[in-house]
């Protein structure tokens, strides 16, 4: 491996500290005592391409153990 692309591969770890660093201060902003996602599993969200937005709404569902189903109307 040449030195560029072992400057790239630092750059872009990084870059994805800093991605993960700035959603577990969004969730401490609102209210988290600590983040309901993992780091690994943040930085899976950032690799799939999920913007800081969507992983912010995806822990809340985490935190609130959203199952995907929505309730029926049971009268």
């Amino acid at each position: 491996m040449g030195f560029a692309a072992r400057q790239a591969m630092v750059y872009r770890r990084s870059e994805m500290r800093e991605k993960i660093n700035a959603v577990q201060r969004l969730f401490g902003f609102y209210g988290f005592v600590a983040s309901p996602l993992s780091r690994r599993e943040i930085a899976h969200l950032i690799c799939r391409g999920k913007t800081l937005d969507e992983i912010y709404d995806i822990g809340c569902d985490v935190y609130c153990e959203y199952k995907g189903e929505e309730k029926s109307n049971e009268s």
